[in-house]
């Protein structure tokens, strides 16, 4: 269940023409089991027009397929935050007036004074890390694709650059990379359609630390219970070939 990178290229364009900008919004996803919490990121790469060019905003907006997942949470990328930027992010799982009426998230960073420092240069960066789940009654092969729908909003929905001049730069941001709905398989806790060291580990924190609750089943044992050794079970599974998850002796 490899990650699936899409890179949409853009040209970027500001009142009066082109600027010289070639800028990119990558959309890294994975697929995932009924309930599940999948992350998945938003790139930015900025190349700007020239040597002393940089970026001091972005804001973008995504937007799902409500019957299928939810968004928890969206986290700004290490970067901007390290900058000591303004950053903010809104989730509307409830769904904005279209037409057609779509859930959307914001993922918002800039900075106070645009025309100095702190700004990014050219390069490539995490905007954001937004955490979805997965609904329950999902089923396979349904999917959740990740898109700026243009036609739905007045005025249209733009991914924005603001240069360290103050230049605002608005790039049409569009994303069509999908998360899949896998069959839900024994031990795969966290529902990324392996079972690895990650699943054990999840089942601890569930345990132990009130985690989420499992995405697939966790009682690999076969025990009727969720406990430590269910985590044991799966490490035995996995380093030492163990029986197969929920197939004990």
């Amino acid at each position: 269940m490899g990650k699936k990178l899409l890179c949409v290229l853009l040209a970027a364009c500001v009142p009066g023409g082109v600027h010289g900008f070639t800028d990119s919004l990558w959309i890294v996803a994975r697929d995932g089991a009924p309930g599940a919490l999948v992350p998945v990121q938003a790139w930015l790469q900025y190349e700007g027009a020239g040597p002393d060019d940089a970026i001091s905003a972005f804001d973008i907006v995504l937007t799902w397929d409500a019957s299928v997942c939810t968004v928890e949470a969206v986290t700004i990328g290490a970067a901007f935050v390290e900058a000591r930027w303004w950053t903010g992010s809104r989730i509307d799982n409830e769904g904005t007036a279209g037409p057609p009426a779509v859930p959307k998230i914001y993922a918002v960073s800039f900075s106070m004074m645009p025309i100095g420092p702190p700004y990014l240069e050219r390069g490539t960066y995490l905007g954001a890390t937004i955490d979805i789940r997965i609904l329950s009654s999902a089923a396979p092969p349904e999917s959740v694709c990740f898109d700026t729908l243009m036609s739905a909003f007045t005025p249209p929905v733009f991914l924005e650059f603001v240069d360290k001049a103050g230049i605002s730069v608005y790039v049409p941001s569009f994303s069509t990379d999908c998360i899949h709905v896998i069959p839900c398989s024994c031990g795969d806790c966290n529902g990324d359609g392996r079972v690895t060291v990650a699943d054990a580990i999840y089942t601890s924190t569930y345990i132990y630390k009130c985690g989420h609750v499992p995405a697939c089943e966790a009682d690999v044992n076969q025990d009727s219970r969720i406990t430590i050794a269910d985590a044991i079970y799966t490490l035995t599974y996995i380093y030492k070939e163990g029986p197969d998850p929920c197939n004990p002796p």
